[in-house]
């Protein structure tokens, strides 16, 4: 039965490309998981729902289940994945789109701001010959220089032979419509967490006009209304959020909340801020966030002091505790913790690297467990 649960929802992605209309349906909503970023095969995506009893018959999402996407829906894989990375990024977001937002709510990544922000007017032949001079500078040792000169827009040949390489123009039209439609969500919260794709600090809530304190209903519904106005320049202008959400350039990569990675290395954050990492020390006190975007390698790497982790593997859920200048970085859900303590839940557990969905862990939002399959 599970494969006709997946492949009914292959079908209704494949019906829905021509539009992201909500479907009408009765929620009975009981438990609601957070995933961590789509970076996989959709019919991975849909295996990993599917194997926690979240995936109905019809191929939507189950009555019982709301769902948070914790973004970045597009750019997997190696080279030769890149055909199929580009077309079933657009597919995952249209079914997702096809559920109605009090039962799935859409965060916005990097990536997918990318859609709107460096390639915000690129055709699919520019990007294309983009990224013919890209992996000749990646592959055959073409000129890093040569290919800055043709293309100064990028900040490198590895930022688009890796980052941004499966674009269409098509991926640009559908992000735009689900920002206008407000499908797109910069942060959502629920039983006072917040969720957002890679985190928030101190000094994002100063650029929101809001205290250490701020709730995460607050912090929300403020980081929701920053992107409702971004919208504004949709289609005029690389879409930016001031300083919480600064897109590339030829002299920067981009910068600010949705690149966020915690790092105890002081060298890397210097410069002009916004940064792409912050110091988990910055977190705000007594606040618990949900991200994705940093996978269990790259904590352990750089949160080295503070790592209980032996061996980085994906597929758990993860947690860093911040208690003053002291913190700890482990595997599984948080514990209770006081009420003092800076809570952040990591939950892009590396979907395009298991081998078999159990391996995959979600997240129960409510309780902030490590979620149980519905049965």
């Amino acid at each position: 039965m599970t494969r006709a649960r997946i492949d009914a929802a292959l079908r209704l992605a494949a019906a829905g490309r021509g539009g992201t209309v909500a479907a009408p349906r009765r929620l009975r909503i009981r438990q609601t998981v957070a995933v961590g970023d789509p970076q996989a095969p959709f019919a991975t995506f849909l295996g990993i729902l599917d194997h926690h009893g979240a995936l109905d018959d019809d191929g939507m999402v189950r009555p019982e289940v709301g769902l948070i996407s914790m973004g970045d829906h597009f750019d997997w894989g190696d080279p030769g994945d890149r055909v199929a990375a580009a077309a079933d990024g657009e597919l995952l977001l249209t079914w997702l789109a096809l559920h109605p937002p009090e039962q799935v709510c859409i965060l916005i990544g990097n990536h997918d701001l990318a859609r709107v922000g460096e390639l915000w007017d690129l055709s699919d032949h520019e990007f294309a010959t983009a990224l013919r001079a890209a992996d000749d500078v990646r592959e055959h040792g073409a000129s890093e220089d040569a290919f800055k000169r043709a293309w100064p827009r990028f900040f490198s040949a590895e930022q688009v032979a890796r980052d941004l390489s499966t674009f269409r123009a098509s991926q640009r039209a559908l992000v735009e419509a689900l920002l206008r439609a407000r499908r797109f969500k910069a942060a959502c919260a629920l039983e006072g967490a917040l969720f957002v794709h890679a985190g928030v600090t101190r000094y994002e809530l100063a650029q929101l006009g809001l205290r250490e304190d701020a709730t995460a209903e607050a912090i929300a519904a403020a980081l929701d209304a920053a992107l409702d106005a971004a919208c504004a320049q949709l289609g005029q202008a690389p879409l930016s959020l001031g300083q919480l959400h600064v897109p590339g350039t030829g002299a920067y990569e981009g910068r600010g909340m949705f690149y966020h990675r915690p790092t105890l290395d002081a060298g890397r954050l210097t410069g002009e801020r916004p940064w792409r990492r912050f110091d988990p020390r910055e977190l705000p006190p007594g606040l618990t966030q949900v991200v994705g975007h940093v996978r269990d390698a790259k904590c352990v790497s750089e949160l080295q002091r503070w790592s209980a982790v032996p061996a980085a593997r994906d597929g758990p859920v993860r947690h860093l505790i911040v208690e003053g200048d002291r913190g700890r970085y482990a595997h599984g859900a948080p514990p209770a913790t006081g009420r003092h303590a800076a809570v952040m839940v990591f939950v892009d557990n590396g979907m395009g690297k298991i081998a078999h969905p159990a391996e995959y862990r979600l997240l129960d939002a409510g309780r902030r467990t490590v979620a149980e399959p519905l049965v």
